[in-house]
């Protein structure tokens, strides 16, 4: 509404710091939670020749920007995603909070990145063991043979709101709980690396 380029923005920000610093220009991600979700995937569809990943928490590709994107080389992506999410909703539809707006689902979203790296269509899903008695599961679900070395996952925590785990959420009564099953930091950073 006001303007702001806010890609152009990142794209300028990239270049900058790639002619300050010594940095590999093939090893840029993006991650955030909520709308740095939803970001992180306008991001890659507009900027993918500079992005190598994404890892969203708690938020989905846009409908609005989902027909459109059209990535220029294959990208990995990994996503966590609360099924009991009240803000960003699993299922997809209308979001709530900020300037709103509705989201694809979860898997629909994970199925047209695995569509975009050449991965099968059908996920494999691994229940993860719970170390922590807290109401919540995690399920892992792996598109397989992406091409180019691509991975699409998606885990699926169930019991769990709009939170990035393991931290608390920032407003409990109304996100939900988190999961202390899973480490998103952790998680994405170790994907990354890979």
């Amino acid at each position: 509404k006001k303007g702001i380029n806010d890609v152009g923005f990142i794209s300028k920000l990239i270049d900058h710091l790639a002619g300050k610093l010594s940095i590999d220009k093939s090893r840029i991600f993006a991650s955030g939670m909520s709308n740095g979700a939803i970001f992180s995937h306008r991001l890659a569809c507009e900027l993918s020749s500079k992005i190598a990943a994404i890892g969203p928490v708690a938020g989905e590709i846009p409908e609005a920007i989902a027909p459109s994107c059209k990535l220029s080389n294959p990208m990995s992506r990994i996503a966590i995603h609360g099924v009991e999410d009240p803000l960003n909703p699993f299922l997809g539809g209308e979001t709530r909070g900020g300037e709103g707006g509705r989201i694809l689902s979860a898997e629909k979203t994970a199925k047209q990145w695995a569509k975009h790296d050449g991965c099968s269509l059908t996920a494999v899903k691994t229940k993860l063991l719970s170390t922590v008695k807290d109401g919540t599961s995690v399920e892992q679900w792996t598109y397989p043979n992406c091409k180019n070395g691509t991975e699409v996952i998606l885990y699926a925590v169930n019991g769990m709101g709009h939170a990035w785990p393991p931290q608390a959420p920032e407003v409990p009564g109304v996100s939900g709980k988190t999961s202390k099953n899973i480490d998103a930091t952790k998680v994405i950073w170790e994907f990354f690396k890979a």
